[in-house]
Formats: structure tokens, C-alpha cells, sequence
């Protein structure tokens, strides 16, 4: 616990610093790598088809045999997504 102190200690003034731009969250290395991946992740879904299975998700569902809404379905695609997304863009 005391060295999780120190450390929120240590960063405070660089976070006290930073200006609320976009690019000032770029400056350091790591960064610039995952947001690059994201990116990239991002491109890739999209040459995948993920449009695809996403505009046909009821139907996709319907022919497995879910047990679940076809509504139900499409929802928990889309909360997915997003969560996904998230945490390649804030777990860097």
C-alpha cells in the first residue's frame, strides 16, 4: 500500500502538467505502441467482416439455435465491441 502511495506521489506533478490535449497523452513511447495497436486491431476487424456478423447477428444466432431473443443477441455483440475497444484503448 505505501508504495502504491509513493507512487501517486511521484506522478501527481507530471499529471498536474499534462494539458488535456489529445497529443499530450502521446508523448511517451508506450502510448504511441498502443494506440498503434488499437488502430491496427480496429483495421483488422473491419477487413474481417465484422460488419458482416454484425448486421446478421440475429439470423447467425437464429440458425445456431440460441436460446436467447435474437434482440438479446445483438445487444451483447454490441456490449462486447465496446468493452473491447475500451479496454484496448484505456489498458495500455
Amino acid at each position: 500500500m505505501t508504495s502504491e502511495v509513493n507512487c501517486r506521489r511521484y506522478k501527481l506533478p507530471s499529471i498536474k502538467k499534462a494539458d488535456g490535449r489529445l497529443q499530450s497523452g502521446h508523448q511517451n513511447e508506450s502510448s504511441k505502441k498502443a494506440t498503434v495497436i488499437c488502430f491496427t486491431l480496429m483495421v483488422y476487424q473491419q477487413f474481417c467482416g465484422i460488419n458482416a456478423v454484425t448486421f446478421y447477428t440475429q439470423e447467425i444466432f437464429l440458425a445456431a439455435g440460441s436460446d436467447l431473443e435474437p434482440h438479446w443477441c445483438v445487444i451483447i455483440l454490441g456490449i462486447v465491441q465496446v468493452c473491447g475497444n475500451i479496454v484496448c484503448l484505456v489498458g495500455h
